[in-house]
């Protein structure tokens, strides 16, 4: 039993001191006293070739506005209660 629980330590102790990371093709470890690895910014679209046309924007702002509108009924129906209810 003690066999066990050594064991259950040493992968305790790896997994939380040391973490494996990936640079440059090749495995480093890493300790928490290291710096952070720079993260690349990205820029630009993360889908160009997906670009609506000016037709497909108003429809989808016209359908966002209708809606809206239909919500909009209905929470000024229920507002009074909500306000009775959480006062």
């Amino acid at each position: 039993m003690d066999d066990w629980l050594n064991g259950l330590d040493l992968k305790l102790e790896n997994s939380f001191d040391d973490k494996v990371i990936k640079s440059q093709n090749r495995l480093e470890k890493r300790t928490m006293t290291d710096p952070k690895p720079i993260r690349t910014v990205r820029r630009g679209r993360i889908f160009p070739d997906i670009q609506w046309s000016e037709e497909k924007k108003a429809r989808w702002k016209a359908e966002q506005e209708a809606f809206y509108q239909r919500c909009k009924v209905i929470f000024d129906r229920v507002q009074p209660e909500v306000n009775e209810i959480c006062n």
